[in-house]
């Protein structure tokens, strides 16, 4: 129990980590896009389109390479406590881990945001390798409910559709990732309930939000659907 309670701790302090990345010099945290206008612009691919991206790896950049620092910083501190010294060794090790990984994303923002100043100016440049996922809006935030309605409501380009098409489709497979974790939970609750009364409770709460969730994530491949057929249509 108290090495799960400590593990806890320890991923708690991780997640943590995640809104306070985004706590950036005001001036760079502003031209970071959302993932579907990143998708938007990809399509357009205007010189101003790609100018904009530009700004927006760099900023990714700045913000991976800061999580690095922190999650090098997050090792050192492991190093030094003498109460989680049974876990220290691996903890490092994690922290490492995650720190070589924002670099090398950093790396690959960098040289993606100087092939889109390249073809900003017109100049033939091909994207660095790796650098797919952060095209399709990886690192970038989640659409707010406002931004989506203007989409929604203004959406008439091809680039327009496809951005809402690639949005829908990653929405459904985050759906999916989560209704297996709940079916997962459902399933060790269920193991339980000869031991614990109340584990036959929660598991069929668990069943009912994977039941939700896969429901959300068909009617989001079907919103996708629908905006790839658009998408061939619209001028």
């Amino acid at each position: 129990m108290k090495t799960f309670f400590v593990r806890l701790v320890v991923l708690a302090a991780l997640a943590a980590l995640t809104p306070a990345s985004k706590l950036i010099a005001q001036g760079p945290q502003l031209a970071v896009l959302n993932e579907a206008d990143v998708r938007q612009l990809i399509v357009r691919g205007e010189p101003a389109d790609h100018a904009r991206l530009s700004a927006h790896f760099t900023s990714l950049a700045q913000r991976y390479t800061a999580d690095a620092k922190r999650h090098e910083s997050m090792g050192q501190a492991f190093a030094g406590n003498t109460k989680l010294a049974h876990i220290a060794t691996s903890q490092r090790e994690h922290c490492r881990q995650l720190s070589a990984r924002n670099l090398e994303s950093a790396s690959t923002l960098r040289e993606l945001a100087a092939h889109h100043t390249k073809q900003a100016a017109g100049v033939p440049s091909d994207p660095p390798k790796g650098s797919e996922r952060f095209e399709r809006g990886a690192g970038a935030p989640v659409p707010s409910d406002a931004e989506l309605t203007r989409l929604g409501a203004t959406a008439e380009t091809p680039a327009d559709h496809r951005a809402l098409e690639g949005y829908f489709t990653t929405l459904a497979g985050r759906y999916e990732q989560e209704a297996k974790e709940s079916t997962t939970y459902a399933a060790s609750w269920r193991s339980l309930s000869s031991k614990n009364p109340s584990a036959s409770g929660l598991a069929a709460n668990w069943d009912r939000l994977a039941r939700q969730q896969r429901a959300a994530a068909t009617e989001a491949r079907a919103a996708a659907a629908m905006h790839k057929d658009q998408a061939t249509t619209a001028r």
